[in-house]
């Protein structure tokens, strides 16, 4: 197989293969390898090994590639040996390096920012884990059925508001159907177009209120969800078998091997965060209520996204064990940047520093080494705040101290107050 055309410089930044590349929403999404540029040997599967070199069952799928074709003898011996390359190439990859952490954080951060400017009746966030593997977006991608939506920069497996919105309408309409004098209040929550009321359309079978518009923009906004922890992207297959045979050429039945299709997936375990909340159009909380049980009702009972026949795109709610650790959390960090705020207003008090410099230095030793663990570990005396500890670490850098405990402590305060020691 030929090299990607590109230039020298370029090559030498990304590598040949683009074996240099960490965002794995970039590989999947721009960088597919193509299946045949001119050369003897066409390799149907070249476009499913930049898929394989995002996930994290990948690299060991392409390092059998790899051994299998550097096997191959004969006639196609020097084509499959390139292409054995390739995948020696790709297996090299390391997408996301150091990113595990920047995305659950992103997640969380975003997360934060709606709660800190939506307050509770207008906003609700359901916690789900994935009870089986998710197959979302296969059709939207550059690999033909083989797409999946990623965050561009961290490369999050998401799922579109668009899809969220879709199983809970379901949801809900199926029970509509039960309980028909819901009829205003699923319309105030999703919206309805004209179309909708026509006959053979989803709200045909309904009588419309004469008073209603045609056209009504829903009152509650569904947002992408996103996974709150480590989401694993795994390489998953579709077992096509004997094609031929199916075909009727009844000769291959003893002698066709399987066809592989590959495509990605989540993996089960990862937990999603589904953040709903009022747009404006409508401000009755009790709108938020129906539409937070209708999406807990379409995940349960009818999962999302493709596959979920077959056990695909299922979810337990988890939402009162995550809500209280979301809640936690962000109680921990308004501490951490009001404790920030307070540290960086804080400047040494004089008499303070002075005081400090008067001790002996035993005693000095035994009001240093208090901080000589991680800040969480600090004793909370009062009095001792910011500005004590800024001038404690003031004494300290004057003193100059050769005692192990008492320089980790000047260590972790100059970290507390962004300083470099000297």
């Amino acid at each position: 197989m030929s090299q990607i055309p590109m230039t020298k410089e370029y090559a030498d930044t990304v590598g040949a293969w683009g074996e240099k590349i960490e965002n794995r929403s970039l590989l999947l999404d721009k960088f597919a390898v193509p299946k045949n540029w001119g050369d003897a040997v066409r390799e149907d599967g070249a476009s499913f090994w930049s898929l394989m070199r995002v996930a994290s069952n990948g690299r060991a799928l392409l390092e059998q590639k790899w051994r299998q074709k550097s096997k191959v003898r004969g006639a196609n011996a020097g084509g499959m040996s390139a292409a054995a390359m390739v995948c020696k190439a790709l297996a090299s990859t390391r997408v996301g390096s150091g990113l595990e952490k920047c995305r659950e954080n992103h997640s969380n951060r975003f997360l934060a920012l709606l709660a800190d400017n939506y307050d509770a009746r207008r906003l609700r966030i359901v916690w789900a884990e994935l009870e089986g593997r998710l197959a979302i977006n296969l059709a939207d991608g550059l690999i033909q059925n083989a797409g999946i939506n990623l965050d561009r920069l961290f490369g999050l497996p998401l799922i579109p508001g668009s899809a969220v919105k879709g199983v809970a309408r379901a949801a809900a309409h199926a029970d509509l159907a039960r309980n028909r004098d819901r009829l205003e209040t699923f319309v105030r929550v999703f919206g309805a177009a004209e179309s909708d009321w026509d006959k053979g359309g989803e709200l045909g079978c309904f009588a419309r209120p004469d008073e209603k518009p045609r056209n009504r923009k829903g009152a509650v906004t569904f947002i992408q969800a996103m996974p709150v922890e480590k989401a694993e992207i795994v390489v998953d297959i579709v077992n096509v078998h004997y094609p031929n045979y199916y075909g009727g050429r009844e000769e291959a039945a003893k002698t066709e091997n399987p066809t592989l299709v590959y495509f990605p997936a989540v993996e089960r375990g990862a937990v999603f965060a589904f953040p709903v909340l009022l747009n404006g159009m409508d401000g009755d909380a009790k709108l938020l209520d129906l539409a937070e049980g209708w999406l807990k009702t379409a995940l349960a009972e009818n999962g999302i996204g493709a596959k979920t026949a077959a056990g695909y795109g299922w979810f337990a709610d988890v939402t009162p064990e995550y809500e209280k650790l979301f809640r936690e959390g962000r109680e921990a960090a308004r501490e951490k940047e009001a404790s920030a705020r307070e540290a960086e207003a804080a400047s040494p008090d004089a008499d303070l520093v002075k005081g400090f410099m008067a001790m002996n230095e035993q005693i000095f030793a035994a009001s240093l080494n208090k901080y000589k663990h991680e800040e969480q570990y600090w004793p909370t005396t009062p009095g001792q705040g910011a500005v004590y500890q800024r001038s404690l670490l003031e004494a300290a850098i004057h003193r100059n101290p050769s005692g192990k405990d008492q320089r980790k402590a000047m260590k972790y305060l100059a970290e507390k107050f962004h300083l470099e020691l000297p």
